[in-house]
C-alpha cells in the first residue's frame, strides 16, 4: 500500500491587472520537470510531486494532507481559460490530480487533523505536536490492518505548507523508525531559472539519523542507529563502515553486556584511533568530523593512558548506566586499592593447600574479617548501615571501629587466617587453608577512610545483587512501585558518589 503524506498550500494567486479588478484573481501556471524529463506545466503547489509517483508507477492509495483553516476554505479562482471556478485549495489539488490518476485509478484524500471543524494552527506548538502524533497513530493503524503480508510503503512531498514542514515530517519519520513502515522516498523542489525540478532528499533526511546516532552513543553509549545509518548509506557492506565506528559498536556492546575487559580493549582501540585522527585523511566523511572533537572530549578521561577504575565509574555513573558501574566498582576496585598502594594484597604458603589464591578470594575473605560483627547489620538494614558509614563525627567512628563486642578493631593487621568450614559425620570441622597479608604501601593512609572504603565496597556488593534481582516485594499500586524504584536509585547514587570521593581521598 502507497501512502503520500503533505502538507497543503494555499492558492499560487496573481495580481489581478487594472482591468480585471471585479474579476476572481487567476492562479500562477508553473513548470516543473524530473530527472531532466519534459518539462510539464501545473497549477497547484502540490501537484508536481504527486504526479511524477503516478507517471513512475508508484501512484498513491491514499494521500495524507495536513491543512491548515486556509487551504480548507473555497474561493474563487481563474485559469488561463477564464473559466472561474470556486474549490478550496485542497479540493483543486484533489481534481487536478484525478485528472491525471484517471476515473479507473482512484485515490482516497485524508485531511489531518480529523474533523470537519479541525485545523492545523501554524503557530501554536501545541496543534502541531497533535497532528504528529494523530498522523503517525493513523499510520500506525494502518500498517496493523494490511492482510498477506502487505506492507505500507510511505511517501512524503516536503514541498508545501508551512514554512517548518520538514521538522513536521521529520518528527512523523522518527515517530515511524521502529514500525516497520518503509520510508520509500522523500521529495521537494529546487527552482533554476523558474523550472522546478523535483529531488529526492532520502540521503538529506538520513542526516537526522546521524545526528540521533552520535548523541545516542555519547548521552548512552549505545551505537545501534550509527551503524544502521552507515549501512543504509553503504548498502551494509562492512568495508565503507569507517573503523571509529566499527570500534564505537564493539564499545557500545561491551557495554550493553557488562564485558569490563571487553570495554577495556575497546577504549584502547579507539584511543588509537582517536590519536591517529586526521581530518584530511576523513573528508570523505564530513558528518563523522564534525562529531570525533566531542567524542574526544566525553571519552577523554577513560581514553587516558592511565585511566584509573575510579575515572571509568564516574563516567559510567554520568551516563546513569547503573549495572555497569556496580560490575565496574565489585570488578575493579581492589585492583585499583592495590595499584594504588592503598592496600596490598599477599600470603604465606597454605597450610593445607599449595595452589596460589586469587586475589578476589583474597579480597573477599579480608573484607569479611574487616567487617566481622557488623555484616548482620548491613544485611538487616543496608540503609541504615549506609545512613550510619556516612556520618561525621563519634557516632559512626564508633560504629564501624568496634566489633560486636564493643572492642577496637586494628584494620591493618600483619596477617588473617583464612577458615575453611567443612562438615564431617555430621559434625562441624575447621581448619586453617591459607595465612594472608594486608597492608598499606602509604604511611599516612587515614584508617577511618579505610574502614569507609572497605564497608561501601560490601555495601556496593550486598545492593548490586539486589539491583540484579529487583523486586519490588508487596508494593500495593505503580506509584508505590515507582516510588521505591527511585528510593533505590537514590540509595546507588549515593553509595557510588561516596565510594568515588572516598578512593580519590585514598588513591
Amino acid at each position: 500500500m502507497n501512502i503520500l503524506l503533505l502538507s497543503m498550500s494555499t492558492f499560487p494567486y496573481l495580481g489581478n491587472k487594472e482591468d480585471e479588478k471585479d474579476k476572481p484573481r487567476r492562479l500562477r501556471k508553473s513548470r516543473f520537470t524530473y530527472m531532466n524529463n519534459k518539462v510539464e506545466e501545473y497549477y497547484s503547489q502540490l501537484e508536481p510531486i504527486t504526479r511524477v509517483l503516478i507517471e513512475n508507477g508508484n501512484k498513491p492509495d491514499e494521500v495524507i494532507a495536513l491543512c491548515t483553516k486556509e487551504s480548507t476554505t473555497e474561493g474563487e479562482y481563474r485559469l488561463d481559460d477564464d473559466k472561474i471556478d470556486t474549490k478550496s485549495p485542497l479540493g483543486f489539488y484533489i481534481s487536478r490530480i484525478n485528472e491525471v490518476a484517471g476515473k479507473n485509478n482512484k485515490i482516497i484524500y485524508t485531511k489531518f487533523p480529523q474533523g470537519e471543524d479541525a485545523y492545523l494552527d501554524p503557530n501554536d506548538i501545541k496543534s502541531k505536536n497533535m497532528a504528529v502524533a494523530e498522523i503517525a497513530l493513523y499510520l500506525l493503524s494502518k500498517k496493523n490492518s494490511l492482510k498477506n503480508n502487505e506492507k505500507l510503503h510511505l511517501w512524503i512531498d516536503t514541498q508545501g505548507g508551512m514554512r517548518d514542514v520538514s521538522l513536521l515530517m521529520n518528527a512523523v519519520v522518527s515517530l515511524l523508525k521502529t514500525s516497520d513502515i518503509k520510508i520509500e522516498g522523500i521529495y521537494s523542489i529546487n527552482y533554476t531559472d523558474g523550472i522546478g525540478n523535483v529531488i529526492e532528499q532520502n540521503d538529506t533526511y538520513h542526516i537526522f539519523d546521524f545526528v540521533s546516532g552520535m548523541n545516542e552513543f555519547i548521552q548512552y553509549g549505545r551505537a545501534d542507529q550509527l551503524v544502521k545509518y552507515y549501512g543504509l548509506n553503504n548498502k551494509s557492506t562492512n568495508a565503507n563502515i569507517p573503523a571509529l565506528v566499527t570500534q564505537m559498536k564493539e564499545l557500545a556492546d561491551s557495554i550493553m553486556l557488562c564485558d569490563l575487559n571487553r570495554f577495556d580493549n575497546g577504549l584502547k582501540a579507539i584511543r588509537k584511533t582517536l590519536d591517529e585522527w586526521n581530518e584530511n585523511n576523513e573528508s570523505n566523511d564530513v558528518l563523522l568530523n564534525i562529531f570525533v572533537e566531542q567524542i574526544k572530549d566525553d571519552y577523554e578521561e577513560i581514553c587516558k593512558e592511565n585511566a584509573s577504575a575510579v575515572d571509568k565509574i564516574k563516567w559510567f555513573h554520568k551516563k546513569k548506566l547503573y549495572q555497569q558501574t556496580l560490575t565496574y566498582i565489585e570488578s575493579n576496585g581492589p585492583k585499583d586499592w592495590d595499584s594504588s598502594g592503598v592496600l596490598k594484597f599477599s600470603w604465606i604458603k597454605g597450610i593445607k593447600n599449595d595452589k596460589e589464591p586469587s586475589q578476589t578470594d583474597m579480597v573477599n575473605r579480608y573484607i569479611g574479617y574487616a567487617i566481622q560483627g557488623i555484616y548482620e547489620k548491613m544485611n538487616e538494614s543496608h540503609t541504615e548501615a549506609l545512613d550510619t558509614l556516612l556520618k561525621e563525627g563519634n557516632d559512626g567512628l564508633k560504629y564501624w571501629k568496634t566489633n560486636k563486642n564493643g572492642k577496637k578493631r586494628k584494620l591493618l593487621k600483619d596477617s588473617f587466617n583464612a577458615i575453611n568450614r567443612k562438615t564431617e559425620n555430621g559434625k562441624k570441622k575447621t581448619e586453617t587453608i591459607y595465612e594472608y597479608k594486608v597492608e598499606s604501601e602509604k604511611n599516612d593512609v587515614d584508617e577511618n577512610q579505610l574502614y569507609k572504603l572497605i564497608a561501601l565496597y560490601k555495601l556496593i556488593k550486598l545492593e548490586r545483587n539486589l539491583f540484579n534481582h529487583m523486586d519490588n516485594g508487596n508494593v500495593q499500586n505503580n506509584d508505590e512501585c515507582k516510588n521505591k524504584q527511585r528510593m533505590q536509585i537514590d540509595k546507588l547514587d549515593t553509595l557510588i558518589d561516596s565510594y568515588v570521593d572516598t578512593c580519590e581521598k585514598l588513591c
